[in-house]
């Protein structure tokens, strides 16, 4: 394994710092409302897919298909719809969700990119 994989490992975990700062303080806000959740569940089930396409790549679909691009597109469209939910919460909810829900996309569109190159 060469030096770029572990980048390209570092930056897909990247959005895990935020997202884990985000589920403490939501936790401890103890907020009942079912929408300040759905942000963090968002990004958790699309960090956790893609940590899977990662070690297991057919679960993605077969390379070049229709279904893996759905695949990549409908998580880059998920979590930009998750940074507009996060951003109607309190500043102290806000933000961290906010940020893991941003990396998030952008680490969908840097898997794009490679896929659609390689």
């Amino acid at each position: 394994m060469n030096f770029s994989y572990f980048e390209a490992l570092a930056f897909y975990l990247s959005p895990s710092i935020p997202l884990g700062l985000g589920w403490f303080e939501l936790l401890k806000s103890h907020q009942a409302n079912r929408a300040a959740w759905l942000p963090c569940i968002v990004v958790t089930t699309s960090l956790i897919w893609l940590f899977l396409g990662i070690f297991f790549p057919l679960l993605m679909g077969p390379y070049y298909s229709g279904f893996r691009y759905s695949i990549i597109y409908r998580n880059f469209f998920l979590n930009l719809a998750a940074t507009a939910v996060a951003l109607t919460f309190k500043p102290k909810l806000q933000i961290w969700t906010t940020i893991a829900s941003m990396m998030s996309a952008c680490v969908w569109l840097f898997v794009e990119a490679i896929n659609s190159v390689v």
